[in-house]
């Protein structure tokens, strides 16, 4: 009898022994496939913020597109406000510049005040250029309409009213008013076209365009600009131009001074053969 019972006790304790094994190895595998549900779960997220993030870049890339295409126009249609456009960003950037500064790296000082200053310093001066800009399409309209192509002037009164204009800037100019020089250019060859209208190609209108040149190469010389001088084609003639009236005019000076006069004679002679050479 004891036998039989041992081996049920055995027998017992085997199934329990199987049950508590097969136990626990359903509770691992629902834990790992716990685990597996997550990590799935976790994958679905990233990719979900993997898709944001790309949907993001692409609205980035167009958005930076279109405002390029507008920076464009508004650059053609009207510069002014495109110029004042880019100064805010430039603002906006140096201040948060600022901030991170002062924020992240010790002893930085606050240059807020000094940003504004060179702001307000640089808004001044589009808004300046532009108003002078506008003022130049009147001035140049306004000179069409006087002496130039949409006048009713005669050829005479055209070139006496080129030539007066552009005498009273070259007065100023040879005196170093910067304002004179940069219109002086304009104004020699407005007298240039009337004096070919008026003469045509013949030695009166090389004599005007031949004192031209000297006046022009003159103030370059006088303001700075030899290297510019030497860089043109035919620049030896064009400072023979230039010290040959020099000459004349130092020459007309000193009168009373026969050696001078001499002198600068000898100066006129050297570079006017340079010019007609």
């Amino acid at each position: 009898m004891s036998q039989p019972k041992n081996r049920r006790r055995s027998a017992r304790r085997a199934a329990r022994a199987n049950r508590d094994a097969l136990t626990t190895d359903l509770r691992q595998f629902e834990l790992t496939l716990h685990r597996q549900q997550q990590l799935a779960a976790a994958q679905l997220v990233a990719r979900a913020d993997f898709d944001a993030a790309k949907a993001k870049a692409r609205l980035g890339v167009a958005t930076d597109f279109g405002k390029s295409i507008s920076r464009g126009i508004l650059e053609l249609t009207d510069p002014k406000a495109a110029a004042l456009a880019d100064l805010d960003d430039w603002r906006a950037t140096m201040v948060d510049n600022n901030k991170w500064l002062l924020e992240n790296v010790t002893g930085a000082l606050d240059q807020i005040n000094e940003i504004e200053k060179l702001y307000g310093l640089k808004r001044a001066q589009i808004v300046e250029a532009s108003a002078q800009q506008s003022l130049a399409g009147l001035v140049d309209v306004i000179k069409r309409l006087t002496y130039g192509d949409l006048s009713g002037a005669t050829p005479e009164n055209m070139i006496s009213g080129t030539r007066g204009t552009y005498n009273a800037l070259l007065a100023k100019a040879r005196a170093g008013d910067q304002s004179a020089i940069a219109g002086l250019g304009s104004a020699a060859a407005d007298y240039a076209g009337a004096a070919k209208d008026y003469y045509a190609i013949s030695p009166q209108y090389n004599a005007i365009t031949a004192g031209l040149v000297s006046d022009l190469a003159s103030v370059t010389a006088n303001n700075g600009g030899s290297e510019l001088l030497a860089a043109l084609p035919n620049s030896l003639g064009i400072l023979g131009q230039v010290l040959a009236d020099l000459a004349l005019q130092i020459k007309s000076a000193n009168e009373d001074n026969a050696e001078l006069k001499a002198k600068m004679d000898e100066v006129a002679a050297l570079f006017q053969r340079a010019v007609n050479s």
